[in-house]
């Protein structure tokens, strides 16, 4: 039977257009100085990742970790041209050995050829030595013995609501006082009634440019704040977390007393007091470990005053945090490893960010 060139044109473009779904299809994903980055090379990068038993899961992370590296290999390329490229290769294959000596994935999978691992490898040692390169300018930043207690054992965050001063005076014919320092109530009535609004979450990595209200508030361990500037109003929340809960001891009281204490009097500094009132027992329990509490406490009790209630037959049962112990050195070296952490980000981003014309990125 005879076919119209119209009717073989059709098959033809039907043909072209169906989507691929075999797995060693070529796709573009980004180019760098005209040099072509694929599906294919990422594919190799994540066999890679996978060897080398990587923390990197998410595609995502993945490809921007594979876009930086290339970054970073261009950069080593054009600037380091009377590097010693022996030493670089000894570097590289002295690695590449370590990893296939008990490496089972290596002789038993086709997916880890020799020369794409050793690539992958020469990339990351490349970037680890520009970075390393970069680091030793931050010497004293990340060092720094200016870290306050409160840094070095949490981690804190805040979330906090801006809205203008119209929003304001509709929220205050709304709440209450009380209500009106909740953020989550605050929230709840802002969607409610479809009012405009800013809401934040964010890590702190220092305190140092924070506002003194702020400050203050989580010094004093408060949990919420409020800002009344001339053109917003703020409120906020103070979520501070535990880092790690090793090298962590706790001082309780557990307060036994058959009748309600009113929550301000529960402080620790008026525990002398509370010890006069003959119906009320107080046990000291010193030096628990923060690792052997439960969830329940942990997630309700992080900083001095902090307190929870429970009852045993008839008996009011208050456990409060006196005094928080732990190990200087240990912390310390946890704070050295995140300051570590943000500057090699930010060694990463600037790299890109200053280089990324330059190199004639493109991003698919």
């Amino acid at each position: 039977m005879k076919c119209s060139i119209k009717q073989l044109l059709f098959v033809i473009i039907i043909l072209i257009c169906q989507p691929s779904f075999g797995k060693n299809v070529n796709n573009l994903l980004f180019s760098l100085n005209n040099k072509i980055y694929t599906t294919i090379d990422l594919e190799n990068r994540i066999n890679y990742l996978r060897l080398i038993n990587s923390t990197l899961t998410n595609y995502e992370e993945i490809l921007d970790d594979y876009i930086k590296v290339i970054f970073f290999d261009q950069y080593y390329r054009n600037n380091n041209k009377n590097e010693n490229e022996n030493e670089l290769f000894d570097i590289v294959n002295k690695y590449y050995k370590d990893l296939i000596k008990n490496n089972e994935k290596i002789n038993s999978q086709n997916n880890y050829k020799k020369d794409i691992i050793f690539q992958q490898i020469k990339l990351d040692m490349q970037r680890k030595i520009l970075i390393e390169r970069e680091l030793d300018k931050y010497r004293d930043l990340i060092f720094t013995d200016n870290i306050s207690e409160i840094n070095n054992i949490y981690n804190i965050y805040i979330s906090y609501i801006s809205i203008d001063k119209d929003t304001k005076e509709k929220l205050e014919n709304l709440l209450n006082k009380n209500e009106l320092e909740n953020i989550l109530e605050v929230k709840r009535l802002l969607d409610e009634n479809e009012f405009d609004y800013l809401f934040k979450t964010k890590k702190l990595n220092n305190m140092e440019n924070l506002d003194i209200s702020i400050k203050v508030a989580i010094e004093k361990n408060y949990k919420n704040f409020i800002l009344d500037t001339s053109d917003n109003f703020i409120i906020g929340k103070i979520d501070k977390i535990i880092k790690n809960d090793k090298n962590i001891d706790f001082r309780l009281l557990e307060i036994q007393t058959n009748v309600f204490i009113d929550n301000n009097l529960l402080k620790c500094e008026n525990i002398e007091n509370l010890k006069k009132n003959v119906g009320i027992k107080i046990v000291e329990r010193n030096d628990i470990k923060y690792s052997s509490l439960n969830d329940y406490i942990k997630e309700n009790m992080s900083s001095i005053n902090d307190f929870i209630i429970f009852k045993k037959d008839s008996i009011n049962i208050y456990v409060l945090l006196c005094d928080i112990k732990y190990n200087n050195e240990y912390f310390d070296n946890i704070n050295i490893n995140e300051n570590i952490d943000l500057i090699v980000k930010k060694i990463e981003n600037d790299l890109i960010f200053n280089k990324i014309n330059e190199y004639n990125f493109y991003l698919k």
